[in-house]
């Protein structure tokens, strides 16, 4: 039997183009959602800032990525401008039905090739990747624009206040949450699911627990500054440069003006 789960993500983020390069580690018989949100949407919302707008939050981050990148065999290559606006790419997703495909040609342009996608000239280039002439129009569709602002809500409903996220039912799981299995070691989750199903088993025999245990454990980071630590060798100067955002009336003031 199938079963569903919503995963929601922005192209800003490279934990969502990291994530979801790992999606061949998932089940078959999960059936995924792709649902495109604005993660400065979120960062509104909850007031919240961003990864890159912590200084030292940001220089970790990049820091993460280019090792797990690189431990995994996964392109990774930071765009030009990091934070960027995403809406385009987003609504280009969008107009696209963001079928896989799609959403893995725009996240090798940005992440993988390092390519602007934020800028007119930027997103010409991957509209050409795409064989898109017509993308402009596309995205200036209010229906597509109103589904990226019903998405964005959505998730806030939900609770969501990060990308990538994957929802299950009323389960959430945020975060790319690989290290602890990939290191050999058993998972906070993993410790808590043994001790449950040695009660449960009507509940793991379930196939919402059974969804929920696959994304868990697949998934899980619980304590991953503790365990095979990435090594500080990406320097200073390698970070891409940061860019102040202005202020955006759909969602201020972590996304730029169109």
């Amino acid at each position: 039997m199938n079963h569903s789960a919503n995963w929601y993500f922005d192209f800003i983020s490279p934990f969502s183009y990291l994530q979801f390069k790992t999606f061949q580690r998932l089940p078959n018989s999960l059936d995924i959602r792709l649902v495109p949100i604005l993660f400065a949407g979120l960062l509104n919302h909850w007031g919240q800032k961003g990864p890159a707008e912590i200084p030292s939050k940001r220089t970790d981050t990049y820091q993460y990525c280019h090792w797990y990148a690189k431990r995994h065999g996964i392109p990774f290559r930071a765009p030009p401008a990091h934070p960027f606006n995403p809406l385009k790419s987003l609504r280009l997703a969008i107009a696209l039905n963001t079928t896989h495909e799609v959403v893995d040609l725009i996240f090798n342009y940005i992440w993988g090739e390092g390519k602007d996608a934020h800028t007119e000239e930027g997103f010409h280039g991957l509209t050409i990747a795409a064989n898109l002439p017509n993308a402009n129009d596309l995205i200036a569709s209010a229906s597509v624009k109103n589904v990226l602002r019903q998405n964005t809500e959505q998730a806030i409903a939900l609770g969501i206040y990060g990308v990538p996220t994957f929802a299950v039912e009323h389960a959430l799981f945020l975060g790319t949450r690989q290290d602890r299995h990939d290191a050999g070691l058993p998972s906070e989750s993993e410790r808590i699911w043994n001790q449950r199903n040695a009660t449960t088993l009507d509940v793991a025999q379930s196939g919402r627990a059974t969804a929920v245990r696959a994304i868990d454990l697949t998934l899980d980071n619980t304590l991953r500054q503790e365990v095979n630590r990435p090594p500080r060798y990406l320097s200073q100067q390698r970070l891409p440069p940061y860019h102040p955002l202005k202020t955006l009336s759909f969602y201020p003031p972590h996304c730029p003006q169109q």
